[in-house]
C-alpha cells in the first residue's frame, strides 16, 4: 500500500470511530483469533471508557469478559437468544469481579432481540448521562446460527437496527460470521456494513485485513 493509501485508510477508520459503524468480522481461523479481534475492537479502557454490550446468538468464541478494564454493572451487559451458549476461556481472562447485567430473549422475533439490544443500550445512555464517541463496543457472536434459522432478509434487517441504534451513540459494532470473505452470504451481508474484517492464521499467528467498501479502500495483512 502506498503512503497516501495508507494516509487515506488511517482517515477513513478515524472518521468511522468518530460518526458510529458496524464492522463485519469473517474468516475461519481458531476461536482464538476470533477473540483477538474481538479484543481489540472493544476498545481500550485504559484510554477513555468504554461500555460494552455483549449479544450471545450461538455456540459463541468471545464472552463478556473479553477486554481490559472495570467488568460490573455500569461497564459489561449481556444479552442472549435462550439457546445461546459460550465457551469462556478461563485462562484468557479473569472472573468478573462484579455481576454483570443480563438478558434472554425467548421470543423467536427477531425485531424482540433487537429491542431489546436498544434497551440496553439505552441504560447505558442513562448512566452515562451522554455517551462519548467509541466509548460504546458491541459484540454480537455470532451471525451464523441466525442465518441457519431466519431468512437471509430477517437477518440484515436486525443488523441494520442494532447498527442504526449503535450509530446514534456514536458507537462501533461488530458481528462474527466465521465463513470464508468469498461465501456468498459474506458477498451479500457485506453491503450492509461499513467495514469488513478477514482473519487469518498465517506462520501460526492471526492476521487481518480490513475493507471499508464505501471508500473502497482496504488494509494489507495486519498482526492483530
Amino acid at each position: 500500500m502506498r503512503r497516501s493509501e495508507e494516509d487515506e485508510f488511517a482517515r477513513s477508520l478515524a472518521e468511522l470511530k468518530r460518526r458510529g459503524c458496524g464492522i463485519l468480522v469473517v474468516g475461519t481461523p481458531s476461536s482464538e483469533a476470533r477473540r483477538a479481534a474481538a479484543r481489540r475492537l472493544l476498545g481500550d479502557a485504559t484510554v477513555g471508557p468504554r461500555r460494552r454490550l455483549f449479544v450471545f446468538t450461538g455456540d459463541a468464541a468471545t464472552d463478556e469478559r473479553l477486554g481490559n478494564g472495570p467488568i460490573g454493572p455500569s461497564t459489561v451487559r449481556v444479552v442472549s437468544r435462550a439457546t445461546a451458549t459460550r465457551r469462556p476461556d478461563a485462562a484468557s481472562a479473569p472472573s468478573a469481579p462484579e455481576p454483570v447485567p443480563r438478558r434472554t430473549v425467548r421470543s423467536e422475533r427477531l425485531s424482540r432481540l433487537a429491542s431489546i439490544v436498544s434497551d440496553e443500550i439505552g441504560s447505558f445512555e442513562s448512566e452515562a448521562g451522554a455517551l462519548r464517541p467509541g466509548e460504546l463496543r458491541l459484540c454480537l457472536d455470532s451471525l451464523s446460527p441466525l442465518l441457519s434459522t431466519y431468512e437471509e432478509p430477517a437477518v440484515r434487517r436486525l443488523v441494520a437496527a442494532v447498527t442504526n441504534r449503535v450509530k446514534a451513540v456514536s458507537g462501533m459494532a461488530h458481528y462474527h460470521l466465521p465463513a470464508r470473505a468469498d461465501d456468498p452470504a459474506v458477498v451479500r451481508l457485506g453491503r450492509a456494513f461499513d467495514a469488513l474484517i478477514e482473519l487469518r492464521v498465517r506462520d501460526g499467528a492471526p492476521v487481518q485485513r480490513w475493507y471499508l467498501p464505501e471508500r473502497d479502500c482496504g488494509s494489507g495483512w495486519l498482526p492483530l
